[in-house]
């Protein structure tokens, strides 16, 4: 999960990584609006985090981590578990269960929805369970006898797909493409480093790879995905093209 990847890597825009590189010109939570938003902020010590860990499937009541690394403490956390399934089934929860955390705090931010911990204790719930039944139906079911109706994710036949990704910490820059057909076969795929300043500049030249991947092979149906809500109203802009 892409969220895992960059919280390990402090790579997430919170405030305070904002800030530091120059983006923002506050790093106090904007939600609370008290302290500074870091990562662990973000996830465990914002007041209104901490229904969602004591509600959520971990039952957490600790309003923060034991330690100040949200990395280290997954570290213990691991270390004291009995057995891989235990393991496996913590981190699953602890990824939906952040994940829902963050994508709520984005609809705040850019959406003004207000925070609530039942929607997203609910959601999270909900996204594991269609996440492992989509696991168990493609393990124990062929694809042809999938229900397209339930993998709106799939794209159509002789339509290729290309997820794009984008990474940007202190000056660095790296980029992912991935492009597969409609039954999951690799296509073609991309990643290499680049020289950007902006992280927006990262999403774009992903998107540009995509479809020089795309011209080059000549394909006459494709579809490129992204994540970043900033690239995507700058491409759909009439009065402000990229």
């Amino acid at each position: 999960m892409k969220f895992m990847a960059l919280m390990y890597w402090s790579a997430l825009a919170t405030k305070s990584n904002l800030f530091r590189r120059k983006y923002s010109q506050c790093p106090l939570c904007p939600i609370c609006n008290y302290k500074v938003e870091t990562v662990e902020h973000m996830l465990f010590e914002c007041d209104w985090t901490r229904p969602v860990w004591f509600s959520s499937s971990l039952g957490l009541f600790q309003s923060s981590p034991a330690i100040n690394s949200i990395v280290q403490w997954l570290t213990y956390m691991i270390s004291v578990l009995d057995t891989k399934k235990d393991i496996l089934h913590f981190l699953s929860n602890f990824a939906f269960i952040g994940w829902s955390i963050w994508l709520t705090r984005n609809k705040f931010v850019y959406d003004h929805i207000p925070v609530c911990p039942v929607s997203t204790v609910k959601f999270s719930s909900q996204a594991q369970s269609e996440y492992v039944s989509l696991l168990e139906t493609s393990c124990l079911e062929p694809r042809s006898a999938v229900d397209n109706s339930s993998l709106q994710w799939i794209p159509l036949v002789d339509t290729v797909k290309f997820n794009c990704n984008g990474a940007f910490k202190h000056g660095l820059a790296a980029i992912g493409v991935i492009g597969r057909d409609y039954v999951g076969q690799l296509v073609d795929s991309l990643g290499c480093r680049v020289q950007v300043s902006t992280p927006l500049e990262v999403e774009l030249i992903a998107i540009r790879e995509a479809c020089f991947i795309i011209s080059h092979q000549q394909l006459s149906g494709a579809i490129v995905e992204l994540d970043c809500k900033t690239a995507i109203n700058l491409l759909n802009s009439v009065s402000d093209p990229p």
